[in-house]
Formats: structure tokens, sequence, C-alpha cells
């Protein structure tokens, strides 16, 4: 929405001068619009009279919105509907802003249920578009395979499949991860079992050690005995104590582990426990 007030003086930019001319009242109608939008750049906020032309006090007659034929001119409108220029030329004087809202819906997207429905996928990249990270086109073998001379291996789509929760987030009815033993198991002290997607029972996974348990924000335990975190770093690859003595408040004294790690003894495991283990509070 553009504001066109009459205005009495402005500042006009010759070739490479700068001149002050006043502008008598005969000659202000001759001025298109982007002369005076090259000093008052203003949004116009759509009232009549708008904002702009009551702060600067110009009449209401004189705020106006210019049809699309003098829009698109860069010339002023003037004298209602159908305007002055368009009378004198034989143009359809139409609102700028009708020719906007026609112009959106006919560019516009049709509907999701109006798309039709046997649309192909879209093909995979080759596996050299798919290394290099390029973009790959429909031929096989693709434009970019034939001009650097090598061979355009096709990559089969693979079905889709989704990810299941264990049973402790589906009993839950929770957010379950795709690590196993997954966050909110470990989180929990619980034991993380995997569920199968066809029926029968499920596999049991490995709790968190209690060296990946001390740094549970930068180390994911992969469940083995030693994991590798506490193979790489060096360390006694521990068991957590169970849920009941942890609860108890007993956790250095759980014997329900597994087997001690060889080559530790039991005062040794107790204090590396004391160490290790996080409170329960």
């Amino acid at each position: 929405m553009f504001c066109c007030p009459t205005v009495r003086s402005r500042l006009i930019f010759s070739t490479g001068l700068l001149n002050l001319q006043v502008i008598p009242p005969s000659a202000v109608d001759t001025l298109p619009l982007s002369f005076y939008f090259r000093r008052d750049k203003v949004g116009c906020d759509g009232n009549r009279p708008c904002g702009v032309c009551t702060k600067k006090g110009y009449a209401p007659n004189q705020c106006v919105t210019g049809c699309g034929p003098c829009r698109r001119a860069r010339v002023r409108c003037e004298d209602g509907a159908p305007c002055h220029r368009c009378r004198e030329m034989a143009l359809p004087c139409v609102d700028a802003n009708a020719e906007a809202r026609r112009s959106i819906q006919q560019n516009s997207f049709p509907p999701r249920s109006a798309r039709p429905n046997g649309r192909e996928r879209v093909k995979l990249a080759c596996e050299a578009c798919r290394k290099d990270n390029k973009k790959c086109d429909e031929q096989r073998p693709c434009g970019r395979c034939v001009i650097r001379k090598k061979e355009c291996v096709m990559l089969e789509r693979g079905p889709k499949s989704t990810k299941l929760r264990c049973e402790g987030c589906r009993k839950a009815n929770r957010r379950c991860d795709d690590l196993r033993p997954c966050g909110p198991c470990r989180n929990a002290n619980e034991e993380c079992i995997n569920t199968k997607r066809q029926g029968g029972h499920g596999h049991r996974v490995k709790q968190v050690c209690v060296s990946c348990l001390s740094e549970r924000d930068k180390i994911r335990c992969n469940g083995e005995r030693p994991c590798t975190h506490c193979d790489r770093k060096n360390y006694e690859c521990i068991d957590r104590a169970c849920k009941s003595c942890s609860s108890a408040g007993y956790p250095h004294l759980c014997s329900h582990r597994a087997e001690d790690p060889a080559g530790m003894d039991t005062g040794m495991r107790i204090q590396h426990l004391l160490i290790l283990t996080p409170s329960p509070t």
C-alpha cells in the first residue's frame, strides 16, 4: 500500500549534482511515485488517511491508493475509480490489491486432496554421487559418472523400517532412544529388554558399567565386558549394582553381580565402586 500526498518542495537529484529546486503545484501531479519514496521510505499502515499522512498534515483526499495500471507505470492515480489515466488510455482500472490476490490464487499450489496419488518416488542417487554428496540425475549411467568415466552403481531402496522401543519404555509409555541399553533405562536403573517385531521374546541388553555411568553425558557403553571405553582407557569394567541393593543404599556390597573382573580382589572392587558409583539421591 502506497500513499501519494501532494508535495510542495522536494530535493531533485540531477546527474552528478545536487540541485535544490522548488516545484510548483502544477508540476507535482506529473512526478512518479518513485520520486516520493526516494526520500520518504516509510511503510503505509493501510488506514485512510494513513498514520504517515495524518502525522504530516495531509488531507484525507490526498491519501489515495493507486490502481494496478498506475502503480505499474509509477504515475499518480487520481479522480477515483476509474481514474483519469485509465479513462484516457482505455485501460481497465483494477484495484492493485485485487490483482495481487488473484495472482496469488493462480500461482498457489493445489490442495493436498487434488494432488495425484500415483506419483513416482524420487530416484536414489548412485553410489558415487552419494559418496561425494553431489546431485545425481535420472539417467543411468548418470551424467556425472559419464564425465568422470566412472562406473555408475545403482543403490536399491531398502524397506522402510520403524524403530521399536524397549519393553520398559513401552510399559512406561516414554520415549526410547536408539542406544542399547537406552538412556531412560540407564537413568531409571532398569533392565533394558529389546522386543522383536513379529512376536516372540526379546533379548536382554547388558546394563552400562560403572565407569561409563560416571561419564554418561559423554560416554556410551556398548554392553560388552570389558566395554570398548574401559578397554581403551585401561579401566576395570565393573557391572552396576542390582536395583534392590541400590535402593537399599548399599550398592558397593551387592553380591548379585556377574563374576568379578579378573585380577581384582574384593577390597579393591569395593573401593573402586565407592568412587565410581553415583549416589542414589
